[in-house]
C-alpha cells in the first residue's frame, strides 16, 4: 500500500510523450506548479493533481490537470456520510488492488468512466522490518524514483462527489500490483502501477481489464531506492 507521493507539476516536461500515444493532452496546462496545496509531498486526504478525461468520461479524449483529494469516496457514500468521517474510516481507499479493482466496492462504480493519470517523481514505502522497540530497530521508509529523476505517470481512478460538509470535488485513488524487483527487495509486497508512455491510451480506455496492468513486474534497476526516515535512512 502506498501513503506517500511527491509531485511538484514536473510532468508538464514529458510533453512528448502524450503526442507520441496521440492523446490530445491539455487545453490549459494550469499553474506551472501544479495545485499541490500541501506542498509535494502528498499523503491520504491531501490535495494533489490528476491528469484525467474533460468532463469525467465525455469521450473527448482530451486531457486536462485537476485538482482532487486523494481518498476515493463514491458518489453512493456521499449521501450519508460526511468527507470529514469517510476520512476517518475511510482511509484504505487511497488504494486500489488492481487485481480486483474493476469488481470490488467501492471502486467498480468508476473502474470504466473513471480512468485518470496521477503525475508523480517518487513514491514511498516502508520496509517489513519489526516495529521498534526501546532498544532500538524499526521500520524504514524508501523514497522509489527513477535514475534520472524523470517525472512518471501512475495509474489512477476518479470521481465526482458532493459530500454536504465539502461541496462539489474530485477524488481518486491509486492503483497497486504486486511488488516489482525494486520494491520487493525491501520486503514490502504491494506498489503503485506505473505506467510506460505506451501504455497511458491503454489504460484510459475504458474497454482495458485494470488487472491487464498488474501482470507486468517492474524489474530490478527500474527505480532508484533511498533510504530516506527510519534507522536506515541515509545522511542528506
Amino acid at each position: 500500500m502506498c501513503n506517500h507521493y511527491r509531485s511538484s507539476g514536473a510532468w508538464r516536461t514529458l510533453m512528448d510523450e502524450f503526442s507520441l500515444t496521440r492523446i490530445n493532452p491539455f487545453a490549459d496546462l494550469g499553474p506551472a506548479r501544479g495545485v499541490n496545496v500541501q506542498g509535494d509531498d502528498l499523503f491520504p486526504g491531501h490535495v494533489g493533481e490528476i491528469l484525467a478525461n474533460h468532463g469525467a468520461g465525455d469521450g473527448s479524449g482530451r486531457l486536462t490537470p485537476q485538482a482532487a483529494s486523494w481518498c476515493f469516496m463514491p458518489a453512493q457514500a456521499a449521501g450519508r456520510t460526511s468527507w470529514a468521517e469517510w476520512l476517518k474510516t475511510r482511509r484504505g481507499c487511497n488504494n486500489a488492488r488492481g487485481e480486483e479493482a474493476d469488481r470490488k466496492w467501492p471502486f467498480v462504480f468508476v473502474a470504466k468512466t473513471g480512468r485518470c493519470l496521477i503525475p508523480a517523481e517518487a513514491f514511498f514505502e516502508w520496509d517489513d522490518a519489526p516495529p521498534k522497540t526501546k532498544t532500538g530497530g524499526g521500520k524504514t521508509e524508501y523514497r522509489f524514483s527513477l535514475p534520472d529523476g524523470r517525472a512518471f505517470m501512475l495509474a489512477g481512478l476518479f470521481g465526482r462527489v458532493e459530500p454536504a460538509d465539502a461541496g462539489p470535488m474530485l477524488t481518486y485513488t491509486m492503483i497497486t500490483k504486486a511488488a516489482g524487483g525494486d520494491t520487493a527487495a525491501i520486503g514490502h509486497g504491494r506498489q503503485p502501477v506505473m505506467l510506460t508512455p505506451d501504455e497511458y491510451a491503454a489504460w484510459l480506455d475504458p474497454e482495458t481489464p485494470i488487472a491487464a496492468f498488474t501482470t507486468r513486474f517492474d524489474p530490478a534497476g527500474t527505480f532508484e531506492a533511498r533510504a530516506v526516515k527510519g534507522p536506515k535512512a541515509e545522511a542528506v
